[in-house]
This record gives C-alpha cells, structure tokens and sequence, in this order.
C-alpha cells in the first residue's frame, strides 16, 4: 500500500498539487485548497489533533498514514509530519487506497 501512495504522492508533487508540512498544510485548509490531509502516526498529539479538527471543521478528509521521514521520503524531502493534496483527482485515489477500497494507477487517472 505504501508504495501504491508514494507513487500517487510523487506524481501529484511533481504536477505541483501537493504541500507539505504543518504551516502550510494549515494555510492550504484555511485557503479552502486542500482535498485531502495526510498525518504521520508518529506526529505529535497537538499536529495530529490540530489537523483532525481543522479538517472536519473544513469538511476536508484527514487521514494518518506512515511515518514523518517516509512522508518526506516520497515527496523528495527532509520529513515531514502533513502532507495536503490540492486536487480533487489524486485526492480521491489515495483516499481509496488508504481506505482499502480501491488500487487505482496512476495512468487510469490520465496523468
């Protein structure tokens, strides 16, 4: 599964629909540009808690998943404990896949 959502990650990077990190995963939601929020299980309580709230209040899915320096990893940077994606598209496969409902690649998306 990781590597399934590391390859998503990657490509939405590189089409520059990805921000990483907590203060601009906070400015992402409160711009109203994030579709989904990625929080490492090994974030402190206050981001994973901070991110949760905020994400339900923007009714925008928060998911925890992997480790800070994985995050970082597959976006070809230090750690990082949030990673929000701004499009709708990759938004919804990764959402499938760390839901289990689903292994989308990345061609059936028309990247």
């Amino acid at each position: 599964m990781f590597e399934k959502v590391a390859s998503l990650l990657g490509l939405a990077r590189r089409a520059g629909q990805v921000v990483a990190g907590s203060a601009a995963g906070r400015e992402a939601l409160a711009q109203g540009k994030a579709h989904l929020v990625i929080v490492a299980e090994d974030a402190g309580r206050s981001t994973r808690a901070d991110f949760l709230t905020e994400g339900q209040r923007k009714g925008v899915p928060v998911k925890f998943f992997s480790t800070k320096g994985k995050l970082g990893a597959a976006l070809g940077t230090d750690p990082k404990a949030v990673v929000v994606i701004k499009d709708a598209g990759f938004a919804q496969e990764i959402e499938k896949i760390l839901s289990g409902k689903g292994e989308v690649g990345a061609d059936q998306m028309g990247v």
